[in-house]
Formats: structure tokens, C-alpha cells, sequence
């Protein structure tokens, strides 16, 4: 059964083996070969991820069901690059990921 609450469900996802994120990188600069991305300054970075996690019931003989097993994909992946528009900090890189 999925745990009720924030911190029993936390505890489930955690028991998952990682899943591999495979970002376009060839249009912000890097290479998506290899999951490379070559940092410039004064460009933010912003890496996005959407999963799809859901669970695979079973019924048994008397009705009851459970959960027999989760499956889990990447159901997009989004890369793209803006210039930091502050003047104090075009010498630096940002990269930030949302993944959900």
C-alpha cells in the first residue's frame, strides 16, 4: 500500500534504484553524448526533468489487492540557457534543476 503522509512516501522512493535523467545538451552548449555541459560565465542554466511514477496492482484469489511492483519512466527532459542579467555576477555559472 503507498504510505500515507510526506515522510512514509519519502521512505518508499528512496528504496528505488536511480533512474538515469538524459538531458539535450547540444542546445545550451554541451554534449549529449556524454552529459556534458561546458559552463559559460554570466549564463544561468536550468535543467528540468518530469517522472511518471505509478504502481502495478495485483488482485488476489479473495479480492484483496496490493501493490506487486512500481514502474517508473522520465516523461520529459528540458535544457535551456539565459544570461544573467545582473551586473555583479555575469563571472559566474548557475545551473538549477527541477526534477518532479
Amino acid at each position: 500500500q503507498w504510505p500515507a503522509g510526506p515522510a512514509p512516501a519519502a521512505a518508499v522512493l528512496e528504496r528505488f534504484q536511480p533512474l538515469e535523467i538524459t538531458w539535450d545538451l547540444s542546445a545550451v552548449g554541451g554534449r549529449s553524448d556524454d552529459q556534458v555541459l561546458l559552463l559559460v560565465p554570466g549564463t544561468r542554466y536550468v535543467l528540468e526533468a518530469t517522472l511518471q511514477i505509478q504502481p502495478v496492482y495485483v488482485r488476489d484469489v479473495l479480492g484483496g489487492s496490493g501493490i506487486l511492483r512500481w514502474e517508473r519512466q522520465v516523461v520529459g527532459a528540458t535544457a535551456s540557457r539565459y544570461p544573467i542579467t545582473d551586473p555583479n555576477s555575469t563571472h559566474l555559472e548557475e545551473v538549477r534543476y527541477s526534477v518532479r
